[in-house]
């Protein structure tokens, strides 16, 4: 149990949640082991929780605060929402764009343009703060294909594509994702991208920091009043908000590309 910043994490297995007045009562076989006022959080992430008070519940639902279930291993199960915000102009708007396959497009290349920068400002820090520990050639090899990347993604005439850049340009990312880690090599080794289920220690924390990234996003979504499920680079599918990478996404699934890059930072430095 733990907190950080405005979210409250529970990574120890059986533990209940309730509410008492305006805090928040951590319990573990009928004992109360931490209490945290509901006013200094924002979020909370439980790990293979015994579950949650129906008066938590309905305040978090009641107050716009996220309320995260996620498994022991990281995936995720359930969000707390209440009620849909934003006006019904808006989200017409949202499906009149992703129904329109030039404006749609449009959105895409920003989106992706935006993951590509963000990924090359990852390798370009790399550079320069451990510059004496890696093969700076190589990095600054990469960092141009993106750059290049990026021209083309803004000019790609298609959906296709543009997906089609975006998979080459992962590759690139990541075949030099293992150089950025430091410390503990023993321990942490990534030999690629792999997920459902992450096959080792760097995939699981990718893994972990995608799905908090997409809840996020999702509430950020929700909290304007856009719909979360709508997107603009994957076909939709049902449920596919939280839906794994390639098999199609709304909207947050979108943004999250955005701020992976950050969160590939965030499990380099762990």
């Amino acid at each position: 149990m733990k907190k950080l910043l405005n979210t409250l994490y529970l990574t120890t297995p059986e533990r209940y949640l309730s509410l008492d007045g305006e805090n928040v009562v951590v319990s573990q076989s009928g004992e109360n082991i931490g209490r945290f006022p509901l006013h200094n959080l924002e979020r909370i992430v439980a790990f293979g929780s015994a579950g949650a008070s129906p008066a938590l519940m309905g305040k978090c639902a009641e107050e716009q605060r996220e309320l995260v279930f996620l498994s022991r291993s990281g995936r995720f199960l359930a969000r707390v929402e209440g009620e849909t915000n934003g006006n019904v102009l808006l989200r017409r708007t949202q499906y009149c764009v992703a129904d329109n396959e030039e404006k749609s497009l449009e959105t895409a290349k920003n989106i992706l343009t935006a993951k590509l920068f963000n990924s090359r400002c990852v390798l370009e820090r790399a550079v320069r703060d451990n510059g004496l520990r890696l093969n700076t050639e190589l990095f600054l090899q990469k960092s141009e294909y993106l750059r290049a990347a990026l021209s083309k993604a803004k000019q790609a005439e298609d959906p296709d594509s543009l997906r089609g850049i975006e998979g080459e340009a992962a590759q690139v990312y990541f075949s030099v994702f293992d150089d950025m880690i430091l410390c503990q090599k023993e321990d942490f080794k990534f030999h690629g991208r792999s997920k459902r289920p992450p096959l080792d220690e760097v995939n699981a924390m990718l893994s972990f920091a995608y799905s908090l990234a997409t809840g996020m996003c999702c509430s950020a979504l929700e909290t304007v009043g856009l719909d979360p499920y709508v997107g603009f680079m994957h076909t939709d599918r049902p449920g596919a908000a939280f839906a794994g990478a390639g098999s199609g996404g709304g909207i947050s699934r979108g943004n999250v590309r955005q701020v992976r890059s950050h969160a590939d930072k965030q499990a380099d430095d762990r």
